[in-house]
């Protein structure tokens, strides 16, 4: 967002701020005016469409849907844009719709139609000319000031675009190497890899070796290797055939990926790693694991049937350079399907859960049945409630009354396979890259579009602290374990081995041996393991041949945790930091060197005294669902007296969510700022932690990685 300039016309109005609600609509352009009709959000996508030639709302209508990347507009925004555009071109004339001219009766004005839209298709040339260019900045840079060349292609494909860059897909990204430059690999070592690194020593010098020697890995999970803790984010997507995993991930990545295959048959029968890579192939399973390079080594436990049925496809997408999807085989229903594989499906995608950062649980809403399979791979989400969320996919094909029953009835099916008071949080909506079937419900699929992209987004930035996490989890539930082995170790004599080991396995089903290490070490139960898995497991072990636990073993895993932890947490980096060009840059980007990190907990520099009275002045005003407009604020802001450049700076730091609008608290933050200003103290140039409110923190969570 522009700051405020002094106006050379006016000198007590803002005419140069560029945000909704701050111009006339006599002063707005032909484009502003269409898009504010759209949604008043979507003003400040004016100036991008303008520079490349769009300047009317017919123009809009000759673009793609591909074009939000040339004009660099959130796609699901674009979407609503070419929707309206796409009216508009089909709209008849005469039509009663007030927003659109009648058609024109005067001969001269019929006359120039012609030439406007010669003039319209020259725009979309010179668009087409500059996303070409775009194109072969990233995939053959030779070519990329080659004016000529493009010229030709141009002139060749007279108008049929699609078929063009379908043509430029297939020669330069389908299957065949690209001249893309690698430039993830020259990055230099960050403070979070720093970090990455350092807990991945922690765990390599001082507790793989314990946990192999206990025999951890048959309880929990397998071993971790160094790729593990730095592996980039990984979603895991599971439900039943033809909910739209795949579909979804086409979604996301704007593209096909080598060996999607898409259809209302359970179509996909493998699970799929889909990873960034400037080389575009797919990895068969046997060649996946033996990869160094790729986070599935510990799969190869699952043996040669499984391998067969596991790929990585890897290919180049902007999302996937900061995360990696699995893709899983659609569940059926019934006995037989179950039977037929010849792998354990629920036990693979337990070894997925723990290794996954996010795990989408997607759901048709015609079908809501949850099959055996799928509630056994469910239950083995159990102790992964927080990284898991639903997706109700397909609802646009469903009316408004019935859509509320799906929902609730998909509520009441969840309860009873989670068995938690926590409500998990639902996705509604129809994510793939078509239309809406049925556009009733549209703007509430978009906000949970945005919602479910937002959620995904923040999984980079918060890598280093889930690793920890994580880390530390682990670390604590191997510390559980060593208290076990050592408590039934300790339950022989020297005589009666076979007997006792029996009367343990059935003491340990009961629970009664857990409570009597929780009681002795002061746990809780939460903290142990399944009584009868445990029970299950250790059985094909000798319960009397686990080592003795040495003290000095306690005090390695407890400096892991009390001293060497705390001290790569005192490392981290504040994850805000980052910087964006445009409208929304971030206003809270501090040096990079700043080691201060978000506290959640710091109090609002707004007293409750001030709060109430900006509410008094804020709740006062004509709000729209809960906000007020840029040209309503801006009376107030003028009573100030303050410079003009100075208020632009306050509503910069102000509008924390970059909507051209502020909420009660933006507002409050808006009136502060004036205050204290006006008190003779210096504008700062970002703001602290203090002065964000705390529900606003976490929009701090945009699309930056932690590198």
């Amino acid at each position: 967002m522009d700051i405020l300039e002094q106006s050379e016309n006016e000198s007590e109005r803002f005419t140069a701020l560029k945000t909704p609600g701050f111009e006339d609509e006599k002063d707005m352009s032909e484009i502003e005016a269409y898009l504010g009709s759209i949604d008043p959000g979507f003003v400040k996508y004016a100036s991008k469409l303008d520079d490349a030639g769009v300047r009317k709302k017919e123009d809009v209508a000759l673009l793609d849907k591909n074009d939000y990347e040339l004009f660099d507009i959130p796609m699901l925004d674009w979407r609503k844009i070419l929707s309206s555009g796409s009216a508009v071109a089909e709209r008849p004339a005469g039509s009663n719709d007030p927003t659109v001219e009648a058609a024109p009766q005067n001969p001269e004005v019929s006359s120039n139609s012609a030439s406007q839209v010669k003039v319209a298709t020259g725009d979309v040339r010179s668009i087409q000319k500059r996303k070409l260019q775009k194109f072969y900045k990233i995939y053959n840079p030779v070519k990329a000031d080659d004016t000529e060349t493009m010229e030709k292609i141009l002139n060749e494909y007279r108008g049929d675009y699609p078929n063009m860059w379908k043509h430029l897909e297939q020669k330069y990204i389908m299957g065949k190497r690209t001249e893309r430059k690698k430039v993830l690999d020259t990055k230099p070592n960050s403070k979070s890899e720093a970090i990455l690194e350092g807990i991945a020593a922690l765990y390599r010098e001082n507790i793989r070796e314990l946990e192999a020697k206990y025999k951890f890995q048959d309880f929990h999970s397998p071993l971790m290797d160094d790729i593990d803790f730095k592996a980039k984010p990984i979603v895991l997507l599971v439900g039943q055939y033809s909910v739209g995993k795949t579909s979804f991930i086409r979604y996301l990545l704007n593209r096909d990926f080598p060996g999607a295959r898409i259809g209302p048959e359970p179509t996909t029968d493998s699970f799929m790693a889909v990873m960034h890579s400037s080389t575009e192939k797919n990895i068969p399973g046997n060649a996946a694991v033996m990869d160094r390079a790729l986070p599935f080594k510990t799969l190869q436990r699952f043996g040669m049937q499984f391998l067969n049925k596991f790929s990585v496809s890897l290919l180049s997408a902007p999302i996937l350079e900061s995360i990696s999807f699995v893709d899983t085989p659609g569940i059926l229903s019934g006995e037989k399907q179950r039977l037929g594989r010849n792998y354990d499906f629920s036990k693979v995608v337990e070894q997925f859960a723990h290794r996954a950062d996010r795990i989408l649980l997607l759901f048709d809403a015609h079908k809501l049945d949850i099959s055996d399979e799928f509630r056994l791979s469910i239950e083995t989400l159990k102790g992964h409630d927080d990284k898991v969320r639903c997706i109700l996919n397909k609802c646009d094909q469903v009316p408004n009354q019935q859509l509320l029953r799906v929902y609730g009835a998909l509520m009441w099916s969840l309860g009873k396979v989670f068995k938690t008071p926590e409500v998990l949080r639902v996705f509604v909506g129809s994510f793939w890259d078509e239309e809406y079937t049925n556009p009733h419900n549209a703007d509430l699929f978009d906000a949970e579009a945005q919602d479910l992209i937002s959620d995904l987004k923040s999984l980079p930035r918060h890598r280093v602290t889930r690793k920890i996490n994580e880390f530390v989890k682990r670390t604590r539930q191997f510390k559980v374990h060593l208290f076990i082995c050592e408590h039934l170790r300790g339950q022989f004599g020297w005589t009666g081995k076979d007997k006792k080991q029996k009367q343990l396995l059935a003491s340990l089903r009961r629970g009664d041996e857990f409570r009597a290490i929780a009681e002795k070490h002061g746990l809780t139960l939460s903290d142990f393991p399944n009584p009868e898995r445990f029970a299950k497991i250790v059985g094909n072990h000798d319960m009397k041949a686990f080592p003795k636990v040495k003290k000095e073993f306690m005090d390695k895993i407890n400096m892991c945790l009390h001293n060497e932890v705390p001290r790569l947490m005192k490392l981290l980096p504040n994850e805000s930091a980052g910087t964006n060009s445009g409208d929304g840059y971030n206003p809270f980007a501090d040096n990079e060197d700043d080691e201060a990190v978000l506290d959640p907990s710091k109090r609002w520099v707004v007293t409750s005294a001030q709060k109430a009275e900006f509410d008094n002045k804020f709740f006062n005003l004509k709000l729209n669902k809960g906000k007020a407009s840029g040209a309503q604020i801006r009376n107030i802001m003028m009573q100030s007296n303050l410079s003009k450049n100075t208020l632009g700076s306050i509503w910069n730091l102000s509008d924390i969510a970059k909507d051209g609008y502020l909420d009660h608290e933006e507002f409050a933050l808006c009136m502060w700022l004036i205050d204290l200003v006006k008190e003779g103290n210096s504008l700062p140039t970002y703001l602290t932690v203090n002065m964000v409110p705390v529900s606003k923190r976490h929009l701090l969570e945009f699309n930056v990685t932690d590198d």
